[in-house]
């Protein structure tokens, strides 16, 4: 990925960013309908500049957050299922371990059923892990700018960025 992050918004809730055609987000405390929606928008916006079938989509929940509410699960359903013809492949991590990161990570796959994205969609505990399976993704789709290691460094650069 030769391209610079663009951090698009960051709340104490989310941050939402992308690099080129990667669309990057992190849901850290109550995910709503609004935020849900401006990733969509997110989405399509670099669906316009990279052109279709050009992305991939990394999300990551934090430990500790709260599954979203039924609307809010509605509206990121259909982020995934809008992503059609756009993304190649999308990742979400799960952060934490026990009961809740196992309950966050049943809400996610649930969410994966309802939305029933029309490229391959994965829940993972780690963002290595979760980067990792896209790299190979991608690169079997014929993306191969999105190489592991820059993947990960841009999320945890997203997670760093100051509130906007």
């Amino acid at each position: 990925m030769s391209h610079a992050l663009e951090v698009v918004e960051v709340t104490p809730d989310h941050a939402l960013g992308r690099v080129g055609g990667a669309v990057l987000y992190i849901w850290r405390g109550v995910t709503t309908v609004r935020a849900a929606n401006r990733l969509r928008q997110l989405s399509s916006e670099a669906r316009a500049d990279a052109g279709d079938g050009e992305g991939i989509l990394l999300g990551v929940v934090t430990e500790g957050a709260p599954p979203p509410e039924a609307d809010a699960r509605g509206a990121l359903a259909e982020v995934l299922s809008s992503g059609a013809g756009y993304f190649q492949v999308s990742a979400l991590v799960c952060e934490g371990a026990g009961f809740h990161g196992s309950m966050v990570r049943a809400v996610a796959t649930g969410l994966n059923l309802l939305a029933r994205p029309p490229f391959p969609h994965r829940v993972f505990a780690t963002v290595p892990s979760a980067t990792e399976w896209l790299d190979e993704r991608a690169r079997a789709a014929g993306l191969a700018r999105y190489r592991a290691s820059d993947v990960a460094s841009q999320m945890e650069a997203l997670r760093a960025a100051p509130m906007r």
